[in-house]
């Protein structure tokens, strides 16, 4: 479908929020088999979710530039909810999509980052991944952000 870029086929997929490319919940629910919405922005898209009957999480991350490693750690920190929220609806058969308000960092950050910690890929395996989809995706700050997560998740298992 328009503007529905699968990152794990029929599993995830990012795409732009409803202001940027609109949307039509039923048609992505009935043809591709939507079964849930992780919104990255506060676009008002609630109301439209639940009445589709779609699942949604939400976590309104801010749409600013990541200057330096103090904002890098809490995206890093804010995003981990939803990274197992995501490997949930998948494990159980869903797919979902994830949006944010154009489709390209959050949303990317919040895909990579579970390629990163459920499908054993690398911050560059990843990355390279996203870009093959959408070149400009995953911009600096949230790219170095990317790589910080990888490193946490080592730390975690040492």
């Amino acid at each position: 479908m328009k503007h529905l870029s699968w990152i794990l086929k029929d599993q995830l997929a990012t795409r732009p929020g409803p202001r940027v490319a609109p949307w039509d919940l039923q048609a992505l629910k009935e043809k591709a088999g939507i079964t849930a919405v992780f919104s990255m922005s506060d676009e008002g898209a609630a109301p439209s979710v639940s009445y589709a009957g779609l699942r949604h999480h939400t976590n309104y991350i801010s749409d600013q530039p990541l200057y330096n490693t103090k904002e890098q750690l809490a995206l890093i920190e804010q995003i981990g909810p939803s990274v197992e929220a995501l490997h949930l609806e998948i494990s159980r058969g869903g797919r979902a999509f994830v949006h944010c308000y154009i489709g390209r960092d959050r949303s990317g950050f919040l895909a990579a980052a579970y390629l990163i910690k459920h499908c054993d890929h690398t911050a560059k395996e990843a990355l390279k991944k996203m870009r093959a989809l959408k070149e400009y995706c995953v911009c600096p700050g949230y790219e170095e952000a990317l790589q910080m997560y990888e490193l946490s998740l080592a730390a975690e298992t040492l």
